[in-house]
């Protein structure tokens, strides 16, 4: 486990210019804030706005719709295999193909879908729903037919599957992680570690899919490998103690090229970016709206983060061609 008193305080994973954007974002509920996605490319983002999910091309500055006018307003977004989904507070589901007009609008059982994660598994496009009555629905795409349903002692607020398709980590309302097995017949329960001190509201996946984080409601945000039951490393969040202002909401692993950075947000104004190589390093930055930019999201700005990509490329013995 890296220890607090060995991660340093970085001022070079991210430059100092930055990139703001005026985009009103619309959080439903005060827990679930993971309305913002940036799934393909650095020019392409989907936000959250009223009932309407938009997309964003930062470099044109055009906003278009890629969900309009949806029966609800959405706590829940989830962007993979050419659909867009997303959940609201009474159970409802709304998909649609990214780049057709194919569309299905319906309810899945329980109360809030408080996450939804959209991945290629078990040799079909499926959608994973986490729901707020202890279940995981998995669904495949784009029939929406059930084949698994998935019971947890608690209100499961945050699922994700390994990129080899082979794991499936969950949270929920508890200080426990639950860890399955993705195989032939569906999802099977095969350990379950203590995470932190409060409920679980997002996972994440590095990009070789051996290690991944968890963000919980106490401020704290730990990182396993899943070749061990011993935690690798763990960070407080900046506003701690508040358990609401310091409360880590979302956890993201960069997913193309050699960059290898963790990132996560509190609940309002701090996000930090994490060399995810050794996890000693460690740079804050405030997103307020009053304050002097990876993206991150606030509720009426949009900021955009430039990493110095060839310094992630170089190492101690060497550098990436």
């Amino acid at each position: 486990m890296t220890r607090p008193d060995r991660i340093s305080d970085c001022q070079t994973l991210l430059s100092p210019t930055q990139t703001k954007y005026s985009l009103r974002l619309s959080i439903q509920h005060w827990q679930l804030r993971d309305l913002l996605h940036c799934p393909f490319t650095r020019d392409e983002l989907f936000f959250v706005n009223q009932t309407n999910v938009l997309r964003f091309n930062p470099y044109c500055e055009e906003t278009s719709s890629a969900m309009k006018n949806l029966s609800f307003s959405p706590v829940s977004v989830a962007i993979g295999c050419g659909y867009i989904a997303a959940g609201g507070q009474r159970s409802q589901l709304s998909i649609r193909e990214l780049d057709r007009n194919w569309s299905m609008d319906t309810q899945v059982g329980g109360t809030i879908n408080n996450a939804l994660y959209i991945s290629h598994h078990l040799d079909q496009d499926r959608i994973v729903v986490c729901n707020n009555d202890q279940t995981i629905k998995a669904f495949t795409l784009p029939d929406l037919h059930k084949v698994a349903t998935v019971q947890l002692p608690v209100a499961v607020n945050h699922a994700t599957i390994s990129p080899d398709s082979k794991t499936m980590v969950a949270v929920g309302d508890s200080d426990e992680i639950f860890i399955f097995d993705v195989r032939s017949g569906g999802y099977f329960h095969t350990s379950t570690l203590k995470g932190a001190e409060d409920a679980g509201f997002s996972t994440a996946w590095n990009r070789a899919g051996d290690q991944f984080a968890v963000a919980s409601q106490d401020g704290q945000v730990s990182v396993w490998d899943i070749r061990s039951s011993k935690r690798l490393a763990s960070f407080a969040c900046v506003q701690q103690p508040s358990r609401v202002r310091g409360a880590a909401r979302c956890v993201k692993f960069s997913q193309a090229g050699a960059v290898d950075l963790l990132a996560f947000s509190e609940h309002v104004n701090y996000v930090s970016v994490v060399d995810a190589r050794t996890y000693q390093d460690r740079q804050a930055v405030s997103v307020s709206s009053n304050s002097d930019q990876h993206i991150a999201g606030t509720e009426n700005t949009v900021c955009e983060f430039n990493v110095d990509v060839l310094a992630r490329h170089r190492f101690a013995h060497g550098s990436l061609a």
